[in-house]
Formats: structure tokens, sequence, C-alpha cells
């Protein structure tokens, strides 16, 4: 098949071979980004904030343009790039006045579905590896007391307070056994950052392939990724936007802000989604600027650049530390530009300093709650190998018992 459609290309060009092998593409870019962001034990990338997320901010700002063509334009030649591309382009003749008011929010959820269903099947598909490595160290030990430490932790009478990690493990190990597939589906049909842990699980007690891979797409792809993409449908929305703010204001809880000092709930909400939207309009801003970076720490209080500098000056700074080759001179004052546009960064007479909106960095929550996670993630990492190690020391030491019995 392989050598027809070769053929195919470098004579013929026939359309209907085109439209596969576009196709092909389209499905293995969104795929890929699917494994890409669960593959590696919650070390993955992630592709949904990279490139789902702007792709789907880039659909919805086309097709509610006030001047356009619904969603009658072309968007799955956004692929293969890793930069931001240009604006979707409506076929010749068919912009009208008024659109905006006539795409529905149907329309828009439907435009980019397909694109969030192949991501989510790719999440599931992400998920295999660690199934796979608890799978094949739980049938190696076969040969031992079947289960004997799961046994051992579900057996177990008390837990320490503490022990966090062992009470996430026997809870966890309990609700699959218990449930099997629908325990499966449940535990991924959310941004379940430690869904990892489940596969670790689900491959220790031998649940069989399909029944585990079954339930995890129908979770990550049936429901969490339709579920994000009419979210952020309709976050992306002005028009839905502000109908969930007018409920906030007329169900009264948007004055429970106030109790603590800050502004009504509605604005705080509206500054941090204006923000997260522009941090995918801009991500190269954000990038450079981002905690830690080099840029970052020079236009700080006390840095080389301190308190303003213009773009030749940080363009001369960036040159003396390591190559940064996707950026030119141009682009570099580009980006500081939309850094500017974004809040990161104040400029006046053509210096550029940095807003106390920058320094604040991360919310604090947000960073501890980050941390937390990868604490466990980590503990349960160890633990698991582990027990893998104690499996593996077993087994050598079963072996070496049995010739020293065969020798006697």
């Amino acid at each position: 098949m392989l050598l027809l459609i070769l053929l195919d290309q470098l004579s013929v060009q026939s359309r209907p071979v085109a439209i596969f092998i576009f196709s092909m593409r389209f499905f293995v870019w969104w795929f890929g980004l699917g494994v890409l962001s669960s593959v590696g034990l919650g070390s993955g990338m992630h592709s949904g904030l990279l490139f789902l997320f702007p792709h789907m901010l880039r659909v919805v700002n086309c097709a509610s343009a006030d001047v356009g063509c619904g969603t009658s334009f072309d968007s799955s030649t956004d692929i293969w790039v890793f930069v931001n591309p240009d604006d979707f382009e409506c076929p010749a003749g068919t912009k009208l006045p008024g659109n905006a008011g006539q795409v529905s929010l149907l329309m828009l959820f439907l435009k980019t579905l397909p694109e969030c269903f192949i991501w989510g099947a790719g999440t599931a598909a992400g998920e295999i590896p660690p199934y796979w490595i608890s799978y094949a160290a739980s049938v190696a030990g076969q040969v031992d007391e079947d289960f004997a430490e799961i046994e051992e932790l579900e057996n177990m009478q008390e837990v320490a307070s503490w022990d966090l990690f062992t009470r996430m493990k026997r809870w966890m190990i309990r609700f699959m056994r218990d449930y099997g597939f629908w325990g499966v589906f449940l535990m991924s049909a959310w941004p379940n950052a430690a869904f990892d842990l489940c596969g670790i699980c689900c491959g220790h007690f031998q649940m069989p392939f399909w029944t585990f891979f079954g339930g995890t797409l129908a979770g990550k792809a049936g429901v969490k990724a339709v579920g994000q993409c009419l979210f952020f449908t309709v976050i992306f929305s002005p028009k839905y936007v502000q109908v969930l703010m007018e409920l906030i204001r007329s169900s009264g809880a948007s004055a429970l802000c106030t109790l603590g000092g800050s502004p009504p709930c509605d604005q705080v909400f509206q500054t941090m989604l204006d923000r997260q939207i522009k941090k995918f309009e801009n991500p190269e801003a954000f990038k450079l600027l981002a905690p830690g970076t080099e840029l970052k720490t020079a236009l700080a209080q006390g840095g080389t650049l301190y308190p303003a500098a213009s773009c030749s000056a940080i363009w001369e700074h960036i040159q003396k530390g390591p190559a940064l080759v996707e950026y030119t001179q141009e682009y570099l004052c580009d980006t500081l530009e939309e850094a500017s546009t974004v809040g990161l960064l104040k400029v006046h007479n053509s210096q550029y300093s940095v807003t106390s909106d920058l320094m604040q960095g991360e919310p604090l929550l947000k960073v501890l709650f980050g941390y937390f996670v990868m604490l466990v993630m980590a503990g349960f990492v160890i633990t698991t190998i582990e027990q893998f190690a104690q499996q593996y020391a077993k087994e050598v030491d079963d072996k070496e018992l049995e010739k020293i019995k065969a020798t006697k």
C-alpha cells in the first residue's frame, strides 16, 4: 500500500490519495501531541497548553469575527508548526457582516471537536507504558506468592495518618480491583495528574489490557477531552463569558471575593481569563520572561539591565549568554512589544522595564499545588520501584536457594 501511495505521488498525484495523506498527517500530529502530554510518569510535554488550546483560541476568534464566514474556513492546516501561524482565511466571497451573531456555541464546539478527541485518544495511549511495565513485573513475580504484597497492603488494618502514599495506594488498588473498567473510566474522565499511578496499579494486579485501555480511552477521549473542548470554547467566546460573568454577579457570588479585600469575583475571574488568553496569543513573550530566565533576572531590581533597557541593549545582553538560535534581533523586539501588551513589561520612550505583575510570578497556591503533585508522583514511583526491586531480589534468592538444594 505504501508503494502504491508513493507511486501515486510521484506520477498521478490523485486528489483522494492527497486527502488520505493529509488526513494521516492531521491524525499523527494531534494524536502524537496527546501521547507526548501523558507519557513519562507526569513528565510529559504540556502539549494542550502549547498547541491544542491556542489552536482552539485561533479557531474561535476567526469563527466569531464580526465580518467573517462562520465556521466555513479550513482550520485543519494548523499542524506541523511550532509558532503561531497566520489567521485562518475564509473562502473567497464568503465573508459577511454580522457574522458574530450567527455563530452558535454548538458550531464552535463541533469545529474543534475532532482535534480534541484525537488528542484525548493520544493521551490515553500515553498511559500504556506504566501499565505494561507494571504488568510485566507482576507476571514475572507470579511464581512467588501471588500479589502477596498487594494483598498485605489491602488487608492492612492500620496505616499511620502521615503515610499518605500508602493510603493512596491502598485506596486506589481497592477501587480499581472492585470496579474494573468503570473504575479506570472514572479515574481518567477528569484532569487527574496522578493517573499514572492508576496504570501502575492496574498492571500490577494484571487487569486485561483492553479493559484498562478501553476505560482509559473512554474517559480521556470521550469525556475529559470533550469536556475541555466545550469549556475552552466557552471561555474563548466573549459572548458566552459575559453570560457567565452576569450569572456570577446576579447570584451574589461575586461579593465573596470582596470579603478578603479583593475586587469582586467576576472581575478577578475576568482578569485571570484575559491573562491566560493573552498567554495563548503571545506564548513567546511569556517564555522569554518565565521565572528564572536570564532576562527577567537582568531587568529585576539589582539586575544588570535595571531599571529599564532598550531592545538593542537587551539583545546585546542576551548575546553574551547561551545562544538563542531561534531569535533574531527583530524577532526579539517584536516579542518584547508583545510582552508589553500582556502586562509583563512597561515601555516608555522605547525603554522596557518589568511590571509588578511580572515580579509577582505564579500564585503561591498554584506553585504549592504543583510541588505537592510532584512529591506525590515521586513518592509513588519510588515505592513502586522499591517493590519491583524486592520482587526481583526475591526471585534471585529463590533461584540461588534451588541451586544450593540441588547440589546437596
